[in-house]
């Protein structure tokens, strides 16, 4: 400052004796003060601040030229030095506004004082100028400040944007609590400008704190926050009583007594205390350490518990995610274990379906020697008699039939051919119909002519329509009817068997192509639930689909649809 002062006067007295008469070299002279500060302001955009007291020196040297030519104090060009005044002081609050108004004042007495004559009234005018210097000082250092406050809270804000930022971009791309906790205290730590932080989350019974995330700690508040019990000292005074603790001074503070002794060793003298909760429920807790006794204002602190908030979000989280995960794992072994119980189910089945297709083999081959009379007579009752054994012979042979086809049930490619839907239903209808007519039931055919063959294992597909043949047989009673109908829909051939018999109840029909499921009628249930599971593997191992439309008390009608061939048989 008082180089600068110096230097203006030294300026001035050299422009006074250098003076020009003429107008137009007073110009000249005035244009090459403009032009020096001009070239300060350039050299302080490329070398920074350095330049700066070279500008308030040409500011000065100009405005006391100015002055000194035209009068002193009562110099119409007096106002710049409040324009000099004023522009240090809103860039720099009172500390610019003091510094500029003791150089404004002592270079506008000097040049009162040294280069005119003195008179009372050039006194008088010198006093008031600088009167008015201090009011105006005064009045701009007050905007100044809220500048340089407006400026302080705009910068913090946009930190405290930054670090949310970075936060929740953390929190995205992470769901370990160990990379949670580490984030959230240097975060924090940074946000709350402390030197020191710990992150402690709760136990999965609530009962005590685990250290997992700390900045800075030393030794002594490592050991004694490592596992903490929830309610046995201050510690977890902010979890156990669910919101923050602000303690400016440790030492003063009676609700942090047993405090006082670990913050003396480890340095920090005030502490803020937050829990963090997420859908009601606490997962730990953010401490913050201040070296000093310090009050935190209510701005920081509503941002750190939105911060915590965050982060206890995030941890729940990932409780979350690893309960599922762990749920998982468990649906995962159970799903195993059934398909292993299920494995060995099947595997014992058709063990014994197996075991039992010898003598099955066996005994008919005897029943129907009987029934020859190739080894004897027979009475009329014995007949009837070995005709149930053969009916029930025949029915156990279906059901071993079933079992070896569920377990190996293949579509060998040699077996593939081009079939007749409306042929094998035909073929079908004439196996079961001395059951229908015993029974008394009558069969019905519609057959649309001109059926586009499919591709398929025959011997399958016989199977599947002599099973839903002998299914609607089963379960429509005598006067009752069977339809079987075959249709082109356009992009596959539909085949339907029709019953009249007594229906499916709705929640029946959700399991009746399941595997061993069997449909109750009256107080029993009848069959191994096979057949209809042997019908859905069958058609959907052929590309195609299966279902059932039923009305209980008014019968069934079971359809399938097999897709057809891209290229007709017929044009290939």
């Amino acid at each position: 400052m008082v180089a600068a002062i110096v230097s203006a006067l030294a300026v001035s007295l050299w422009l006074l004796d250098m003076l020009p008469a003429h107008p137009l070299q007073m110009l000249w002279l005035l244009s090459g003060v403009c032009l020096f500060n001009l070239g300060g302001w350039l050299l302080a955009r490329r070398i920074g601040r350095r330049i700066h007291p070279l500008i308030r020196l040409g500011n000065l040297a100009l405005i006391s030229l100015g002055i000194t030519i035209t009068g002193g104090p009562a110099s119409p060009l007096s106002p710049l030095y409040f324009l000099y005044t004023a522009v240090a002081t809103l860039r720099e609050g009172w500390r610019g506004g003091g510094r500029s108004l003791l150089e404004a004042a002592v270079a506008l007495g000097l040049v009162t004082l040294l280069f005119l004559p003195l008179s009372p009234d050039q006194v008088q005018t010198l006093v008031l100028t600088i009167s008015g210097l201090v009011v105006f000082t005064i009045t701009m250092g007050n905007l100044g400040q809220h500048r340089l406050s407006v400026i302080a809270t705009l910068r913090r804000r946009n930190r405290l944007l930054d670090i949310a930022n970075r936060v929740a971009g953390a929190f995205g791309s992470t769901l370990a609590p160990q990379q949670i906790a580490e984030v959230l205290a240097a975060q924090a730590a940074q946000a709350a400008e402390c030197s020191k932080a710990a992150v402690l989350l709760i136990s999965e019974n609530g009962s005590r704190l685990h250290l997992v995330a700390s900045q800075e700690l030393g030794p002594d508040a490592l050991a004694a926050w490592q596992e903490v019990e929830v309610g046995r000292d201050t510690t977890s005074l902010a979890v156990t009583l669910r919101r923050y603790i602000v303690a400016q001074d440790i030492q003063n503070d009676p609700r942090l007594q047993d405090q006082r002794e670990l913050a003396a060793a480890e340095g920090f003298q005030a502490l803020v205390d937050i829990p963090l909760i997420a859908q009601d429920r606490v997962m730990g807790l953010l401490r913050l350490l201040y070296p000093r006794p310090t009050e935190p204002d209510a701005a920081l602190v509503d941002f750190l518990i939105t911060l915590s908030g965050q982060a206890a979000l995030a941890l729940e989280n990932a409780r979350l995610l690893q309960e599922v995960l762990e749920r998982s794992e468990e649906l995962e072994r159970t799903y195993q274990e059934l398909q292993n119980l299920d494995k060995r189910k099947s595997q014992f089945v058709a063990n014994i379906a197996h075991d039992l297709r010898a003598p099955l083999t066996f005994l008919q081959g005897y029943v129907e020697l009987l029934l020859q009379e190739e080894l004897g007579p027979l009475t009329e009752e014995q007949r009837n008699g070995l005709k149930v054994i053969e009916e029930k012979t025949h029915l156990l042979d279906r059901l071993t039939e079933n079992i070896v086809t569920l377990e190996k049930l293949t579509l060998a490619p040699e077996t593939l051919q081009p079939i007749s839907l409306a042929d094998l239903a035909r073929a079908a209808l004439q196996t079961v119909e001395p059951t229908a007519r015993a029974a008394g039931i009558a069969l019905q055919a519609e057959l649309a002519e001109e059926i586009e063959p499919i591709w398929g294992d025959p011997l399958r597909i016989a199977q599947v329509l002599d099973n839903l043949l002998s299914n609607a047989l089963k379960y429509t009673p005598a006067g009752g009817t069977v339809t079987v109908t075959v249709q082109d829909t356009g992009t596959e051939i539909q085949v339907s068997v029709a019953d009249t018999g007594i229906g499916i109840t709705p929640e029946a029909q959700a399991h009746i192509f399941d595997r061993f499921y069997r449909v109750k009628t009256g107080d029993r249930r009848t069959g191994l639930g096979l057949g209809l599971a042997i019908v859905r593997e069958v058609i959907e191992a052929h590309g195609g689909r299966v279902w059932v439309e039923s009305e209980l008390g008014k019968g069934s009608t079971f359809t399938f649809a097999l897709p057809k061939p891209l290229v007709s048989w017929r044009s290939s």
